[in-house]
């Protein structure tokens, strides 16, 4: 049937053959060096006159492998895959509805050591000191969710990743429709500490961050063509927030990949389709003495179809944000999709019915052993 589908873990069906060959391979051992026995006629009046313990005698050890089993078959987690319904119609604000196209948005964020200072900035019309680590934390995170007041509408029906940068990139969230747990991530954002982990290596951020988009849409790509439920990028961009310029590790001297330049991961940006917007929240990369470097900053995003912000005021982000926002709008929530709107599966396990199954066979063994038909040495 369309409908359902069965599916098993190969890997964890050959564990489970392997262990009961073993299992198997001991019982054929344990039974090679039972003691011999005196063999009778099953005729004699000893077994016609059996009671009920002896007939039952050998039901604890069926018990015993009956729960061995059921684990066994729990290993290789047999589930079924359901489509539900289909969804009558998606109603702004619906939990239920799940939303299939958007715009994949990686947050590039900036954790080197300087992020950890201290400005000042106007926010909600006050001005206040705060580090720059906790303001991009709060404005990022009422991009995601949303803050009408300051003109963000949120990206519900969007993918959205997060990773950090210093000397290096660190995936904390790859693309997903999970919003809350890239909240969780970004909440536990932290500057790097040690010296060895600085760096602002932005070009080599750049490159792995428009590589995991691009394995990304491949994948989903993939899934289409089997005629699988697959999320539909239309359009994919990279935010970076950063309060310096390219500074890879001196360490890394020696490094092609993490010395790559701004311009050859823009280059590689626009051959996948991703748009790069860069924020800098540090207003001093307006002096003379770095124009050069502002102007390549802004000649690679445009590039990508992308812009340049540099902020005089940090408070301004939550402006930028909003910005990028109108920018890159989201995808409505629509019921219409060619061919038919792509089917939702729910997947239900057996893998716990199983356990518990198992469980309670070799419990009521015990129970049997202990009691009833505990044997007398």
């Amino acid at each position: 049937m369309q409908n359902i589908s069965f599916e098993i873990d190969p890997w964890g069906s050959i564990l489970a053959l392997v262990l009961l060959s073993l299992c198997y391979g001991l019982a054929r051992k344990k039974e090679h060096m039972r003691k011999s026995s005196l063999l009778f006629s099953h005729l004699h009046p000893s077994f016609l006159n059996a009671g009920w313990k002896t007939t039952f005698s050998q039901l604890p050890l069926w018990l015993h492998g009956g729960g061995l089993i059921l684990f066994l078959v729990a290993l290789t987690d047999p589930h079924l895959f359901v489509r539900r319904p289909p969804l009558a119609v998606a109603e702004k604000g619906d939990k239920n509805f799940l939303p299939t196209e958007g715009i994949a948005i990686y947050l590039l964020l900036d954790q080197s050591g300087s992020m950890a200072e201290e400005v000042t900035a106007t926010l909600d019309s006050k001005r206040q000191n705060i580090s720059k680590e906790a303001l991009l934390k709060q404005v990022t995170k009422e991009f995601i969710q949303g803050n009408p007041s300051a003109g963000l509408k949120g990206r519900a029906n969007d993918l959205i990743g997060l990773i950090t940068f210093a000397r290096v990139p660190h995936i904390l969230s790859p693309l997903t429709l999970d919003h809350q747990q890239i909240l969780k991530a970004l909440a536990h954002i932290q500057v790097v500490k040690k010296q060895e982990d600085n760096g602002t290596a932005m070009g080599y951020a750049i490159y792995k961050t428009v590589s995991m988009i691009a394995a990304t849409k491949y994948y989903a790509n993939h899934l289409a063509q089997k005629n699988q439920p697959a999320y539909n990028i239309k359009n994919s961009i990279i935010i970076l927030v950063t309060d310096g310029l390219q500074d890879p590790n001196i360490l890394d001297k020696n490094s092609l990949w993490r010395n790559l330049g701004l311009k050859e991961a823009a280059v590689f940006a626009k051959e996948k389709g991703v748009r790069l917007y860069f924020i800098n929240i540090d207003p001093r990369i307006y002096a003379d003495q770095l124009s050069s470097q502002r102007r390549q900053m802004e000649e690679i995003t445009q590039l990508t179809g992308g812009r340049l912000f540099i902020l005089n005021d940090p408070g301004e982000m939550k402006t930028v944000y909003a910005t990028i926002d109108r920018l890159e709008k989201s995808i409505l929530l629509s019921q219409e999709f060619a061919g038919g709107k792509p089917p939702i599966y729910q997947q239900i396990s057996f893998s716990p019915y199983l356990i518990a199954g198992g469980m309670l066979m070799v419990w009521l063994a015990i129970v049997l052993q202990t009691t009833l038909l505990r044997k007398v040495p």
